[in-house]
């Protein structure tokens, strides 16, 4: 959630209490359970361990690259790779339609694979509905919903299944690859009266995982050698993150429930103030790459960086020169996060140069370009802290 590279932030709940747990950071992989395996003396009952979802091992995205995670959908099962988002409870998965004819070289792989759900023997058909998503960032759309068989990991890799999992199936270009949902709210269609459960609900109903906690990093390719994704459902990763005591309650407003107050944003050599309108609270959404800050905060980042927005593309474009110059200076961006407008206690999240140097590709672009994954906010509730 946090995502790339929030170092230090930790969003911590009771793994058992609470709903969700969000943790980030981008150190070497070593995954400690925060659930051993173990029997209730007073029934026997056994309480499963966290489940660890190993990354694909691809990098993928036109917005990126990012950590990607594979799944296995439909029967037979088909393998496809999604990325994961904080804020979505269904599975996405890229239908044919997605790639058509005349479509950019290697559409489908670069799209993480497609799910022909014609050619499942377990689908059953729902109906056409909006994702009910990123409303807004202007970013909701329609698409095909159904429930099909998913199964964490790649075929023969033992990961859990599900039966009769929400599918949100795309073809529009506004998401390229699938996404796996964490929010475990469940998912209403028409009515009220028939909420489908989530896939972390129904593997904590299973009995495959402890809770409905999760801890997840989009990994970093910039890091070391290339530091993949995490994600623990029912637990997390404590390598992953700077422990901290700091906690944040969840909004009431289950739609926007991952909240936080961003207090201050600044940069190196000299410090230099890239929030000047002040404290802003912002939603954390790994199901975008962007930040999304007010107009006079990216003023104050073109400012500092020399950044030129592109009108037609929507993008901070970075070009060779001032790719080569923010390189050699290697400036760092402090995020100060807390709870409050200002002062208590806060958590300070820095990040290099390297953590916003980024590629965008076809259909983003005409080619191939090196950008900056900021984004104007046209109001409050656009600011949002994206996969970045």
């Amino acid at each position: 959630m946090v995502l790339k590279q929030l170092l230090s932030i930790s969003l911590i709940a009771s793994a058992l209490a609470n709903p969700l747990t969000a943790v980030a950071n981008v150190r070497p992989r070593f995954v400690e359970s925060l659930l051993e395996r173990r029997a209730d003396s007073t029934n026997a009952t056994v309480i499963p361990a966290p489940f660890v979802f190993p990354p694909s091992q691809y990098w993928d995205g036109i917005d990126g690259p990012w950590s990607s995670f594979a799944l296995q959908v439909g029967t037979a099962a088909q393998d496809i790779r999604v990325q994961i988002s904080t804020a979505s409870a269904a599975v996405w998965t890229v239908q044919a339609g997605g790639c058509i004819a005349g479509g950019p070289a290697g559409c489908e792989n670069s799209r993480g694979s497609l799910f022909l759900y014609n050619k499942s023997i377990t689908y059953i058909p729902n109906s056409i509905f909006d994702l009910g998503l990123e409303q807004n960032l202007g970013l909701d759309l329609n698409t095909n919903y159904g429930f099909d068989t998913v199964t964490l990991g790649w075929q023969g890799s033992g990961g859990p299944t599900v039966q009769h999992v929400t599918i949100a199936s795309i073809a529009s270009y506004t998401y390229w690859l699938g996404m796996f949902g964490l929010n475990p709210q469940p998912t209403n269609f028409s009515t009220f009266s028939d909420p489908q459960p989530s896939y972390l609900t129904q593997l904590k109903r299973n009995n495959s995982i402890p809770s409905i906690a999760w801890g997840y990093t989009a990994g970093a390719q910039y890091r070391f050698n290339k530091v993949y994704g995490s994600l623990v459902l029912g637990g997390y990763d404590s390598s992953r993150f700077v422990p901290t005591s700091l906690s944040f309650p969840f909004h009431e407003d289950v739609s926007r429930n991952l909240l936080v107050n961003i207090q201050s944003i600044t940069t190196d050599g000299p410090s230099k103030s890239l929030l000047p309108s002040g404290s802003i609270t912002a939603f954390i959404d790994s199901t975008v790459p962007y930040i999304y800050l007010p107009l006079s905060a990216c003023q104050a980042f073109e400012s500092a960086f020399g950044l030129a927005w592109d009108n037609a593309t929507q993008l901070y474009h970075v070009n060779d020169t001032l790719h080569t110059t923010l390189l050699s200076h290697n400036p760092n961006v402090t995020f100060t996060i807390g709870t409050s407008d200002s002062g208590g206690q806060t958590v300070n999240i820095v990040l290099p140069y390297g953590a916003f140097d980024l590629i965008a590709d076809y259909p983003l672009v005409s080619n191939k370009t090196r950008y900056f994954p900021l984004k104007r906010a046209a109001n409050d509730t656009q600011y949002t802290l994206g996969r970045t």
